[in-house]
């Protein structure tokens, strides 16, 4: 029997790597945005950082930068 999902996560961790830097940032931002995912992380090992958004009425927007501070969500 096939599990669904029955609600989107609440928290999508996306890993950025230079090689597909672009569509990350765009393609699977877009996706998650449809499907309703209220926040995205996007981690950027490479810089060690990471942005923070949240799903609005209006698509996604960053809320935090993080660089070693801490986020609780």
């Amino acid at each position: 029997m096939e599990e669904k999902l029955l609600k989107p996560p609440l928290v999508v961790f996306e890993v950025i790597s230079p090689s597909t830097r672009e569509k990350d940032e765009k393609l699977k931002k877009e996706i998650y945005e449809r499907e309703g995912i209220s926040y995205l992380v996007l981690v950027y090992p490479d810089l060690k950082k990471a942005k923070i958004y949240r799903l609005t009425d209006n698509g996604y927007r960053k809320i935090f930068d993080a660089v070693k501070d801490k986020f609780a969500f």
